[in-house]
C-alpha cells in the first residue's frame, strides 16, 4: 500500500503545539480571504524506488500570513517541524529539502502572502 503523503503530513503538522489553532489542509478552506495564516500541503510529483520500497514524494508547503513577515515567521515553523518527521513518524524515513523557501505572491489572493517551500519525504511502502 502507497500511503497518501499529504494525509501523513497534514496530521503530522496538526498535531503539533507549534502550530496550534492554524489550519494545515490540503486545499484552502472556502471563503478563505488570503491574511490569515494558514499551511497548505500539495504532494507535486516524486517516484518509487522498487529497490528499497520506498515511495519518495515530492511535496509542496504553502504557508500564508498576514504579512511577509508572518508568512516567513511560519514557513520556519513548518520547516522545522517536516525535519523532525525523518525516522520518528514511520512510514516516512527520511526528509530532505528540494527547493528552500521563496516568496510567491498567489494569483488568486491579492492580499495573501505565501512562502513556499519543497520537501522530498521518503516513505517506507508496505
Amino acid at each position: 500500500m502507497f500511503p497518501n503523503v499529504e494525509t501523513l503530513l497534514v496530521a503530522f503538522l496538526s498535531g503539533r503545539a507549534e502550530l496550534a489553532g492554524i489550519p494545515v489542509v490540503v486545499r484552502l478552506p472556502a471563503g478563505y480571504d488570503g491574511t490569515s495564516p494558514t499551511v497548505v500541503v500539495t504532494r507535486v510529483g516524486g517516484e518509487f524506488s522498487v529497490d528499497d520500497n520506498l515511495d519518495r514524494a515530492l511535496v509542496r508547503v504553502d504557508t500564508y500570513g498576514s504579512d511577509k513577515t508572518r508568512a516567513l515567521d511560519l514557513t520556519g515553523t513548518v520547516r522545522a517541524l517536516v525535519w523532525l518527521m525523518a525516522g520518528t513518524q514511520p512510514p516516512v524515513t527520511d526528509v530532505s529539502e528540494t527547493r528552500g523557501p521563496n516568496w510567491l505572491r498567489d494569483p488568486a489572493f491579492a492580499n495573501a502572502n505565501r512562502y513556499t517551500t519543497r520537501y522530498l519525504l521518503h516513505v517506507h511502502v508496505r
